[in-house]
C-alpha cells in the first residue's frame, strides 16, 4: 500500500551495475515511507517477461494501488529522490482529501 519504484535490471549490463550504489543508498534512506525494489530479471525472467522488460536498466513506477508506470526521468540520486519525494506528497494529498471527505 505504498508508492515507489522497482529497477528492472541484468547483473551483466553496465549501466546497471552504475546504479547499484544509489539504488542501495535510496533503499537504505527510504525507511517506511515508499517501497524501492530491484528485481534481477535473469532469475526472475517471468515477471521481466509479464511485465514487457526489454532493456536493462528499466524503471517502474508503483502506485499504492499496485499499478506500474514506467518512469524516464533522471536517473541520478538527484532525480530518484525527487521523484520519491513527489510521491509522498501525492500520498500525503490522498490522505488528506480522503480525510477531509469522510463522512460527507
Amino acid at each position: 500500500n505504498k508508492n515507489g519504484i522497482i529497477m528492472f535490471y541484468a547483473p551483466w549490463c553496465s549501466q546497471s551495475k552504475s546504479l547499484i550504489r544509489v539504488w542501495t543508498y535510496l533503499a537504505q534512506a527510504g525507511g517506511q515511507q515508499f517501497v524501492i525494489m530491484a528485481v534481477n530479471c535473469e532469475q526472475q525472467l517471468g515477471i521481466a517477461s509479464a511485465l514487457q522488460i526489454r532493456g536493462y536498466p528499466t524503471f517502474k513506477i508503483v502506485k499504492k494501488d499496485g499499478s506500474l508506470e514506467q518512469y524516464n526521468g533522471n536517473r541520478s540520486l538527484e532525480g530518484f529522490s525527487k521523484l520519491l519525494y513527489l510521491l509522498v506528497k501525492t500520498a500525503e494529498q490522498e490522505i488528506e482529501f480522503e480525510m477531509s471527505h469522510k463522512g460527507r
